[in-house]
């Protein structure tokens, strides 16, 4: 029953450490995004 209020006191104290571990959890999205998809970028030596 912690969660919640452990919540409410990270977007109390510093929203914007929220905005950077959203950013955090976008960049670590799209990079399992890559690692899935096949890469046609032409890396290959």
């Amino acid at each position: 029953e912690a969660a919640p209020e452990t919540g409410a006191l990270v977007k109390e104290a510093d929203p914007e450490l929220e905005r950077l571990l959203a950013e955090e959890e976008e960049i670590e999205r799209r990079t399992r995004q890559h690692h899935e998809t096949p890469h046609f970028r032409g890396d290959e030596d």
